[in-house]
């Protein structure tokens, strides 16, 4: 005799709720912030998980919106035997400065004086 297949039902009820963070609240967030912001940062901002914030951080990045500018060092979590705190390097991003039309008038003023 052959076996039959068993049918699986896959449930996600148990995984708890993930909430979504679209890439115009993560580019709200930073547009908010005159410095850099690291992963982290935004995601403390926005009260949700730093991965969904990563993942709208490298679609903005991919396209051009936000800009890697930096590495700032993140303390870790203390240790109860050492006292010292580890840091580990974490990227800094902000927006990209949107660069303004160029005034032909003025050039060809300044040219054809």
């Amino acid at each position: 005799m052959s076996q039959q297949k068993i049918i699986t039902n896959v449930s996600t009820f148990d995984r708890g709720v993930v909430a979504r963070v679209t890439s115009d609240k993560v580019l709200q967030a930073v547009r908010g912030c005159r410095g850099g912001l690291t992963t982290y940062d935004i995601a403390r901002s926005l009260g949700t998980g730093e991965y969904q914030v990563r993942a709208a951080i490298s679609w903005l990045v991919r396209r051009g919106i936000v800009e890697r500018i930096g590495i700032a060092k993140r303390p870790l979590p203390a240790r109860k035997k050492h006292g010292n705190r580890e840091t580990y390097p974490a990227a800094l991003y902000r927006v990209k400065e949107e660069k303004a039309p160029a005034d032909f008038g003025a050039l060809m003023a300044a040219f054809c004086c």
